[in-house]
């Protein structure tokens, strides 16, 4: 005799008493619970391996309500909603954690062999090590793609870099050329702003490498006063007025 039998072209499933107990040896070789209720969602069967995830002894909830089971009084609360939907003939499946388990749940009719609803069935399924080996995976995924992500943004930088520090070595030549030929004071202060203009921005560049491969910055106090002293004389260039 098979364990469940169905009934093919209605889809109607039922079990007897001696292939319940059939169901349930199999199913004490999984992490799982398999329970029955009356039409009254009484508990009239528990047991299976994952009760001792739940604290419980098998049939230790025998005669219990779902309602007192669960300490609610609700019956849209999704587990008792499920029962409730079962007592109409309807199968639900959906997952609920449960004392720190997360378990995926069937709910079906229990019927006789003339197909009289008597109650439910439930197959609660603990998959917390799935759950948690996909949580793990998602996070090694997304690890990987910011690493991606940062080797991309290291390749450009790393270009932007070579390009721009060998633009600064022509202009930082020259410059240091026109600093031994210049005779003129006010030239000096001028080649002595772009040549602070250079360093700063060579410095600017090695932040932006450091910031693509991520590595960790040492943070330094500084003063605002010296900053805007330094490039007050740039900041007049660029205005065009001493008053403004």
């Amino acid at each position: 005799m098979k364990l469940l039998r169905k009934k093919i072209n209605e889809g109607v499933f039922y079990l007897k008493t001696e292939q319940i107990e059939s169901y349930v040896r199999a199913m004490d070789q999984v992490p799982a619970v398999i329970w029955t209720t009356d039409l009254e969602l009484c508990f009239t069967l528990s047991t299976g391996r994952a009760l001792n995830d739940l604290g419980l002894k098998k049939d230790e909830v025998l005669c219990m309500s779902l309602y007192e089971y669960f300490d609610t009084n609700d019956p849209t609360y999704e587990p008792i909603a499920a029962h409730i939907k079962a007592l109409d003939g309807e199968k639900s499946t959906f997952v609920v954690e449960w004392n720190d388990r997360i378990f995926q749940n069937t709910i079906e009719p229990l019927y006789d062999e003339d197909e009289k609803i008597l109650g439910c069935i439930g197959i609660a399924l603990d998959i917390t090590e799935i759950k948690e080996d996909e949580a793990e995976k998602r996070v090694l995924e997304e690890d990987l793609r910011e690493k991606q992500k940062m080797q991309v943004a290291a390749q450009l930088a790393s270009i932007i870099s070579n390009d721009f520090n060998n633009l600064m070595t022509v202009i930082e030549g020259n410059i240091n050329l026109l600093d031994e030929l210049n005779s003129n004071s006010e030239n000096t202060d001028m080649i002595k702003e772009i040549s602070s203009a250079c360093v700063r921005a060579r410095d600017i560049t090695a932040k932006l490498m450091n910031l693509s491969q991520k590595n960790e910055y040492s943070p330094t106090l500084c003063d605002l006063n010296k900053i805007v002293v330094k490039h007050i004389d740039m900041v007049r260039h660029l205005i065009g007025s001493e008053d403004k």
